[in-house]
Order: structure tokens, then sequence, then C-alpha cells
């Protein structure tokens, strides 16, 4: 709050962060990808070596016959088997090129006459296991397995196979690339909490140790995990290799290779994966990035403290440049016995600034909407960074006065909705219960004074705030606790100057007078740069209880009605509204709106009623 009254640093903030983004299906992007296995990792799974295929081609799973009714898996290594059992190279007119790309026909479908379809294919199942999951040791083909849940339903599933022999080329995984990859897995779905913990029972409040986190590498015991058809989401079809912070020897991975050193440049888990944007966040904050000198502090670090969190190297010498603060805050005590509500809340888990279009401000950009097959416009690091584009600011959640109640209240866990195993029950304190504490502080000015009493009780700035009038921060509030996405942890803030003294009156004795709350506060706000000051009213908005109708607070959604799972699915917003161009019509970039701008203009109206499509049609919203 001190922060954003006072225009100071991002002072909890991850200056390294750039965000991933989903590789757009582009041929651009897939060009110099080789197939390839990992065929040495160390002790933590970190790849040191990997063999590129001699060639690779797409393989439907009717192709593959697994004994005992085991479904295939990437990893698999398997061999053609004629007729007469013998294994020999799959026949060359059974692979043609098939939407540019060499795919393996298998002969079981007929045509309407009676005649096969594929005469050239090779018989259902005739690639037959050989190994799984391990370095190769003759010759075989290697399947990669993938997700199929972005894949169409009405079409049949095909996955990579790539041929090896044992003396396939091997290229060293340089350290660039492996960091890379790290990077790029960061917020995988396979690594999200909701998929990494098992469900538990819903009373549960305290869920096992190692629920919601990455298992441990283990190199003997590859883990697998269901595919499902595209058809229907309930059968399984095969199993895949989850996306972890770590490869096993013998797991099959897309390479790029440089071109002069020969060493593996990139990896990733399937053709169209994730990359890292381009422009950190402390490059995109500028001025507002955290303090790093004590000399030359910001308003909150010179009354606050900062700290020294800049990481350094094993034999740099040990040094401290922090700065202490001059406020202590004691605990607050409830005056009175309560009863906590128990709350069963929605899921909440961290927050993640790759949507471009609420986390950048992308009003100046040139270019809005991205080329076609290209990167949208709302990731960082696209056409829209041309000057790149600047953090938008604070993140602040609209302060809504019932977040309890309603049919449809969208802190509450909905089950069947949402992920049972991130779901938790919390307890409330009552609206209304009242805690006391005291607040010491020693060194400051009348206006740091001034600064400290808005940033707890901004209902104070009515009086020192002349460009509006008094009754514009009378229904401001702060936040404290958790869950504040949902609404909860509004708090009023009343202040008590209750002991105050200049250095001569409590060391020397003198007489003396000091600055009473109004004249500190209107000292604070004469000195608050008019930049800063013009920004108040975007925080004085976002403060005021009920301003936007608690009833319009929710992720924007499209689809059915408030309170159905359709509603609650809600991402779609996301995919729709980056800046891309289709075949047949466009995804305007969307903006977050001016949170200086009216109630009524705070509205995203979204999906836009009758979008023009490029073929001539529309878009009805």
């Amino acid at each position: 709050m001190h922060e954003a009254l006072s225009g100071s640093c991002l002072r909890v903030l991850n200056t390294d962060f750039v965000p991933v983004h989903r590789h757009p299906a582009s041929a651009d992007e897939t060009a110099r990808l080789r197939l390839a296995v990992v065929s040495q990792v160390d002790g933590s799974g970190r790849p040191l070596q990997v063999q590129v295929c001699e060639e690779w081609m797409r393989v439907p799973l009717s192709a593959v016959a697994m004994p005992g009714g085991r479904l295939p898996a990437a990893g698999d290594q398997v061999r053609y088997r004629t007729a007469a059992g013998q294994v020999t190279p799959v026949p060359a007119k059974a692979i043609v090129a098939k939407n540019g790309r060499r795919t393996l026909l298998v002969n079981n479908e007929r045509l309407p006459d009676g005649r096969d379809k594929h005469p050239d294919g090779i018989r259902p199942g005739s690639l037959v296991p050989d190994a799984s999951v391990r370095p190769v040791a003759r010759d075989c083909w290697v399947l990669l397995i993938t997700d199929t849940k972005a894949r169409a339903a009405d079409l049949t599933p095909y996955f990579a196979a790539g041929r090896f022999t044992r003396d396939s080329a091997r290229h060293a995984v340089s350290e660039s690339a492996w960091k890379s990859y790290l990077k790029t897995v960061e917020g995988a779905d396979d690594l999200r909490p909701a998929q990494l913990a098992p469900p538990k029972d819903l009373e549960d409040r305290s869920p096992a140790d190692g629920q919601g986190k990455e298992p441990p590498f283990n190199p003997a015991a590859p883990h697998l995990v269901p595919v499902t058809s595209p058809q229907d989401q309930a059968t399984e079809i095969a199993r895949r290799l989850p996306a972890r912070t770590y490869l096993y020897a013998g797991q099959p991975v897309w390479v790029a290779l440089n071109d002069s050193t020969a060493e593996v440049t990139e990896i990733r888990l399937s053709m169209l994966w994730r990359y890292p944007g381009d422009g950190t966040v402390a490059e995109r904050s500028g001025d507002a990035s955290p303090c790093r000198n004590p000399e030359e502090l910001c308003w909150s670090c010179r009354i606050f403290g900062s700290a020294d969190l800049t990481a350094r190297d094993d034999n740099d010498v040990s040094r401290q440049s922090a700065y202490r603060g001059h406020v202590r805050f004691e605990d607050l005590v409830a005056e009175q016995d309560f009863t906590p509500a128990t709350w069963h809340l929605a899921p909440l888990s961290s927050p993640s600034p790759s949507a471009g279009q609420f986390y950048l401000d992308s009003r100046q950009s040139p270019r809005q909407l991205a080329d076609k097959y290209t990167r949208p416009a709302a990731t960082w690091g696209s056409v829209a960074d041309q000057p790149e584009r600047p953090i938008r600011g604070r993140k602040l959640y609209w302060r809504t006065e019932h977040p309890t109640e309603g049919d449809h209240p969208r802190g509450r866990f909905r089950e069947g909705h949402q992920a049972a195993n991130m779901g938790k029950r919390v307890e409330l304190i009552p609206a209304g219960t009242v805690f006391t504490g005291r607040i010491r502080f020693d060194n400051l000015d009348a206006a740091d004074y001034g600064s400290l009493l808005a940033a707890l009780d901004p209902r104070l700035l009515a009086s020192a705030d002349t460009a509006v009038g008094a009754e514009a921060w009378a229904g401001t509030v702060t936040s404290i606790g958790g869950a504040k996405p949902f609404g909860f942890g509004a708090v009023n803030v009343e202040v008590d100057a209750e002991s105050m003294q200049t250095a001569g009156m409590r060391y020397l004795g003198q007489d003396g007078t000091v600055t009473p709350p109004e004249g500190a506060l209107s000292e604070f706000a004469s000195e608050v740069p008019d930049t800063v000051r013009r920004s108040w009213p975007r925080l004085r908005h976002a403060l005021t209880f009920g301003y936007v109708s608690d009833d319009l607070v929710w992720y924007p959604a499209a689809k059915g009605e408030k309170g159905s799972k359709e509603f609650d699915e809600s991402f779609e917003f996301f995919a729709e509204t980056t800046g891309a161009k289709l075949d047949n019509r466009d995804k305007p970039l969307v903006q977050l709106p001016d949170a200086a701008g009216s109630p009524e203009e705070q509205v995203i109206h979204w999906p836009p009623r009758n979008a023009r499509r490029r073929d001539g049609g529309t878009r009805n919203g």
C-alpha cells in the first residue's frame, strides 16, 4: 500500500522472471528439430548426451503390438516383424509423405468397394516390442508418445517414432540447453500441484508429506502416466513420460543442434512445446525495480527497510547492503473471543505474470496483432514489443463487500468443477471483529509519518488529497490475510496517535510540539511526485468497497451460466485474446481496462459482438 501511494519500488519482486509460452503451430518452429534419445544422464537426471535418429516417421498405435495387453509407452523400442516372423526393416513403400511428414501406413481399413485402403501398408501390430526406456543397444524404432488433449477428436492420433542404430550420432548437451529446458518446464501442467497430488478426502486439512511435489528422480523406475483417446477421454490408449525437471536414459526428446559445435542447444518434450519469452521483469520494470543501493532508497525502503537479496557466487567476498527500517509492528490481538467460520476455499495457486493481456502495458504498441503462425502479440517478446512493453504496475484485486454471499460466491469450492486436491478448508474471521495493537517508529519526519498514516488508513487522505472531494476516499479499505483474489481480508484501520516526541523532547527534556496527523498527511501529499499522484484515482478505485459490483468480479467467461462448470472453465478468454491471426479469423488483443475509468468501463466485454471473420462471416458474442 505504501509503495503504491508513494511511487516506491516494487520491493517484493522476482526480477529474473521471464514467462514461458507455448509454441505456435508453425513449420518455422519445428524445421530444425531432430528426434533423439537421451543416452547418458548424471545422478540427478541431467542429460549429458543424446543420440539423434537416422530418420523419423509418424506412427498410428494400431501398428504396435504389446504383450499381455500392455499399452504402448514413450521410450518403447520396437522392431518390424513380417508375417513369417522375420525381423526386417520397415518396407519403404509403407512409409509415405502425408501432410508434409513421413507417415507409416497400416493396412487395417477397407474402402466401400471392399478393396484395402492401404494395400502397401504394414499389417496391424507388425511393430513388436524389443525394450523400453533404456539407451539404444541395437537397431530399432523408438516411440515418442505425448498427450492427446489438444488434438482434434475426429482424427486418428499419430505419434513419432525414430529409427536408431547403436552407431547413431551422439551429441553433448550444452549447459545453456539444460538451463533453458529447466526454465521452460517450470509451470508445465504435469508439474502443477493439482496433477502431482493424488485426490484426498475433502475433509482432510493436512495433506500427507510429498503431495503436490515432484517425485524424486529414480533412474531405475521411469514414471509413466496415461494417455487418453481424443475421442473418449475416459479411454486409455498409451502411456507417456510426464514433464519433469529431470530426464531418463532412454527417454525420447526433440532437440536442436548447433551447426558449428554439434552440441544440443534446445530440448523439447514435444515438437510444439514451450519457450521462454524475452525481457525479464527487471528490464520491464525500469526504475520500479527493487532498491539495491542503501544510499539511494525509495520512500518505502527508507521507512520499512531494504533487504539485500542479491545472489552471489561461492567465491565472492561476504557483504551485506541492507538497510534497517524505522517502523516496528506488534501483534494485533482480538478484543474479544470469536468463533471462526469454516469455509471450503476454491483453488488458489501462485500467480505467474505471463498473460500479456493483463500484465503488460500495450497501449503504445504499434502492432497488436501478430502475423499468422507467429508468436502472438500478447506474449513477451512478440511484435508488440517495439519498443519493449513495460509491466503494467502493481497487482491489486477489486474489494468486494460480500465474498461469502450470493448463489455462487467465486471463492467457494465447487465440487466437480475444480480439482479436489487443490481446494482446502480455511477459517474465516467474522466481519466486525476488532483487533488492536501498537506500531512504533523512530526518526521519521512529518512527511514520512504522514505516509505511514495514509498506508494504514487511506481514508485519512480525504483531508490531504485536494484534487478530489473528501468523499472520494471515504469508502476505501485495506486488505490482510489470504484469499485476496476472492475478496477476503478487507479491513478498516483506525489510528490513534498515542505518543510522539522529537529527539530534543525525548532525550533533552526540551519543550516542543510535533506535527499533528492532519499536518503530516498534508506534508506527505505535497511531497508525492505529480506523476504518482496522477495514479491515485486507480488506487482509490481499487480500494473502494463496491466500486465494481461483486457479481462482476470474476475471470472473464463467455460460456454457460454463473455457477456452471462451463462458466468456471474461463481460461478460454486468455487463449482467444492473444493477438494472433488464424486462417479464418483474428484473436484481437484484449487489455485489462484502466482502473482510473468509471465502474462501467471496468467491464470486459468478451467475446466481442459480431466479431468479423476474414471469410466474410461473423462470430457473435
